[in-house]
């Protein structure tokens, strides 16, 4: 049975480390903090091979979503570098698994639904739920989601309040007076396994399949 090496212990998988560091900065458009764990036999990380990676990253911009925590697990892969420049000669050779677990801060949020780029998916999300829109601010209460539509000419601004928790591999959100329940859209490569409110943070479980 061969031996499954760590970071510390196998200059390859340090190599593969930088890389894959340097790949997933790449991705983004900022992380604070990131921390990688890679795992292999000696043979299969001579032919690219991993068994698989553990991520951790905080404080993510990522395609204009701002991420407060993230925690992502492969697993095994395929990669593909170019060792005299490892810094930039990298890709992932076969689709693969990723399970993870995200956090998600209401006032990181709130900020990024102002920006031009995710002002129109906070103004969706805002429409889809309550039915108004513009979309005036989130905030994550205890175990409860609350959304307020921008106050109008006339109208005072309603705050309503909201449960989310997830069902068949979708996020649901329902409405605590109403009862109505709202199916968040979600890409069909993207299982929920677990949604809710963790501590004033959404916290987010899943399985998603990466098509390379």
């Amino acid at each position: 049975m061969k031996k499954s090496s760590k970071i510390n212990s196998n200059p390859v998988l340090k190599i593969l480390s930088n890389a894959l560091k340097f790949w997933i900065q790449s991705q983004c458009e900022a992380i604070n903090e990131l921390e990688l764990e890679l795992t292999g036999t000696t043979l299969g990380l001579m032919k690219g091979q991993l068994k698989g990676i553990k991520v951790e990253a905080k404080e993510v911009i990522f395609q204009g979503l701002p991420i407060y925590n993230a925690k992502l697990e492969s697993g095994p892969l395929e990669i593909k570098i170019d060792f005299q420049k490892p810094e930039k000669k990298i890709s992932l050779g076969e689709n693969f698994n990723l399970t993870g677990r995200v956090l998600l801060s209401d006032e990181q949020l709130n900020k990024a639904f102002l920006t031009a780029r995710m002002k129109d998916l906070g103004n969706d999300l805002s429409r889809e739920i309550t039915g108004e829109v513009p979309l005036g601010q989130i905030s994550f209460k205890q175990d409860k989601f609350v959304l307020r539509a921008s106050k109008k000419r006339n109208k005072e601004a309603v705050n309503n309040i909201f449960q989310i928790n997830s069902r068949n591999g979708k996020i649901i959100i329902l409405d605590q007076i109403s009862g109505k329940e709202t199916i968040i859209p979600m890409d069909n490569a993207i299982y929920i396994k677990k949604a809710e409110i963790r501590a004033s943070k959404l916290f987010l479980e899943g399985l998603a399949k990466v098509t390379l």
